[in-house]
């Protein structure tokens, strides 16, 4: 007859690594309010634990005025080398959160020592807040210069990090972009228009469209909730993304209403005859009935 282990023996026994800390955090906690009902006590104190764990791991898009603290706290051109501690730090103290901080090092493939181009990390926090190439390259001078202007080769730099992102900043338009701005020592942003190197990028509502490879049948529907439903497509989800923006805020100004994109399934022809529609015009290959496919808000 086989012997029964001891219910409790050492071999049996696995204390989670972070279990002392959590115990010794709770009982400093304990030791330090007193409180009267200490089972009260500890599901309040563990529910709020849970809370802030969770919070932590969400990923939320900082704001403009939040990277633009963290610029002028860092105090250092957006091209020169911080110390990676303090610059998340810095980000920390200013409200941006953990599982934001932890996505834009996964994305920009950063690490937490060490050192890193200030700008870099910047770019990338700045990518995740706008809804489009233009309003992310745009506010590069309002988060990182000095009267709207950055240095030549720091925003040079940038683009570079941002091609990181996204494969639309190419070697090539780092190149154009390079021999547009050579007699400038600093930019601001209508002379990186006037360089005409963007352009590809920055206007990409046609762009968007051919990313579609022909299929119009596949792209957009509204809802009638104030909803635009779209699909992303894998070859240019990007343009795509900034496409529908542009539709959006056509739509807004429109009808004076606040409509929300979320992603996926619908189709870009009914969306676009609605507001050819609205605005009294045809739009190319659309039906009749345009109108009715585009259900405004009430």
């Amino acid at each position: 007859m086989a012997l029964v282990a001891p219910l409790y023996s050492a071999e049996q026994i696995q204390v989670p690594a972070q279990l002392p800390d959590v115990l010794k955090a709770f009982t400093k906690e304990v030791i330090k309010r007193q409180p009267v009902d200490i089972l009260r006590f500890s599901a309040t104190y563990f529910a709020d634990l849970s809370k802030a764990a969770k919070s932590a791991a969400e990923v939320e898009a900082p704001t403009k005025q939040q990277l633009r603290q963290v610029f002028w706290t860092i105090n250092a051109p957006p091209d020169a080398l911080v110390e990676s501690r303090r610059l998340l730090e810095t980000c920390r103290s200013v409200g941006i959160n953990e599982g934001t901080l932890q996505k834009a090092l996964t994305v920009g493939r950063f690490g937490e020592d060490g050192m890193m181009p200030a700008g870099e990390l910047l770019i990338v926090l700045l990518a995740m807040s706008s809804t489009s190439h233009p309003e992310t390259i745009a506010s590069m001078f309002m988060v990182m210069g000095e009267e709207g202007r950055i240095a030549t080769s720091a925003f040079l730099n940038l683009i570079l990090a941002l091609g990181v992102l996204d494969k639309s900043f190419s070697p090539k338009v780092h190149q154009q972009l390079s021999e547009g701005l050579k007699a400038f020592l600093f930019v601001e942003w209508d002379d990186v228009e006037q360089t005409h190197a963007l352009d590809g990028i920055l206007e990409n509502f046609e762009s968007a469209k051919s990313a579609l490879k022909g299929d119009p049948a596949r792209l957009t529907v509204y809802d009638g909730n104030s909803t635009i439903k779209t699909s992303m497509f894998q070859d240019n989800p990007r343009a795509w993304q900034d496409m529908l923006h542009t539709i959006k805020k056509d739509l807004d100004e429109d009808t004076g209403h606040t409509f929300k994109i979320i992603w996926p399934e619908c189709s870009l022809r009914n969306i676009e005859a609605g507001l050819a529609a609205r605005k009294g015009t045809t739009s190319p290959g659309t039906s009749s009935n345009a109108r009715s496919n585009l259900q405004l808000p009430d």
